[in-house]
């Protein structure tokens, strides 16, 4: 539904049912709210490229439990690319009280970024391995050795 539609639900039942229901209803649009940001100034989000997403989430979302329970804060995964920006983007919902969105945030940056870094050096070690390789196979096929020193 748009932002702002009202739809209209009909429920049925006994007194006792109908509150829960109505209970549940709301809640749930609560959480919803809560998770898309709107009327809640504390929500935050942040852009993940897609090929790093799975560090953040973790095996069987580790990761990302790990980082909620230490951080305090919801935080919600997009299952779609960003519609806006860069479509190669995840979208990361952050939300709850001040403090636990920043740390949050804090969290997931300082763990790209080290992902980040990590695949920079790997880039890096990998060029001058080849290079190595490259040198002693030069040597090999060619047979040369130092002279040998008389004495």
């Amino acid at each position: 539904l748009a932002e702002g539609t009202t739809t209209q639900v009909f429920l049925g039942g006994s007194r006792e049912s109908i509150d829960r229901a109505r209970q549940l209803i709301e809640e749930t649009l609560g959480k919803a709210r809560e998770r898309s940001g709107a009327n809640n100034p504390n929500a935050n989000i942040v852009r993940v490229p897609h090929e790093l997403i799975g560090l953040l989430i973790g095996k069987g979302g580790e990761t990302v439990r790990e980082l909620k329970k230490e951080s305090g804060a919801r935080i919600d995964i997009s299952k779609e690319p960003a519609k806006d920006g860069n479509p190669d983007d995840r979208l990361v919902h952050l939300s709850g009280p001040p403090e636990c969105v920043e740390y949050a945030k804090k969290m997931i940056e300082e763990m790209l970024n080290r992902s980040r870094e990590r695949a920079s050096a790997g880039l890096q070690d990998r060029s001058r391995s080849r290079s190595g390789s490259r040198s002693r196979s030069i040597k090999s096929k060619s047979r040369s050795r130092s002279p040998a020193k008389k004495g």
